[in-house]
């Protein structure tokens, strides 16, 4: 057995063709998955190509347990559904975000939603005041946002991924 990332750094202009091997080296250009989805998939965020380069210098000399960018190359991603299949991709607009996480009336969520109403400038704020919720107060704001009296597509989602991730606050 040969694995395909040998094939390709061996053989690059074979296996990828003379142009992409030209433009992209003697490795994968993109990041394969072979995923059977019969449930939601956990939130994942990839770097853009300009991220991925900076993130992976910034963190040489960090053990290879201890980095987040194994390389310094994005990793775009290509869906192909062979049945029917709903996938998130990317942020709605931040002023949207806010109105739709406000609609709940989930008190602790204000600074999320304030940063969301600050445009582009908070998005990132709000992500990342979501995604380091303290462990501990999780169960409960997901709690309050799955019993909260909301209805239409923004809470039958967040009740669907809230069972998927029960206490996960990408949900």
């Amino acid at each position: 057995r040969v694995s395909l990332c040998d094939l390709v750094r061996d053989e690059p202009g074979q296996w990828l063709g003379q142009r992409v091997s030209e433009r992209f080296g003697s490795r994968l250009p993109f990041l394969l998955k072979v995923l059977a989805a019969d449930a939601p998939l956990s939130l994942q965020a990839h770097p853009d190509a300009e991220q991925a380069r900076a993130g992976f210098a910034a963190e040489a000399g960090r053990p290879e347990g201890q980095r987040n960018y194994v390389d310094p190359h994005h990793k775009p991603e290509l869906l192909v559904a062979l049945t029917p299949f709903e996938a998130l991709c990317g942020f709605r607009d931040p002023v949207e975000s806010a109105e739709a996480l406000a609609a709940f009336g989930v008190p602790a969520l204000a600074p999320v939603v304030a940063a969301l109403r600050a445009g582009p400038a908070g998005l990132r704020t709000a992500v990342r005041t979501l995604l380091g919720w303290p462990v501990a107060q999780r169960h409960e704001l997901l709690a309050a946002v799955v019993a909260a009296p909301a209805d239409g597509p923004d809470a039958e989602l967040v009740r669907r991924l809230a069972t998927a991730y029960p206490g996960d606050p990408g949900a």
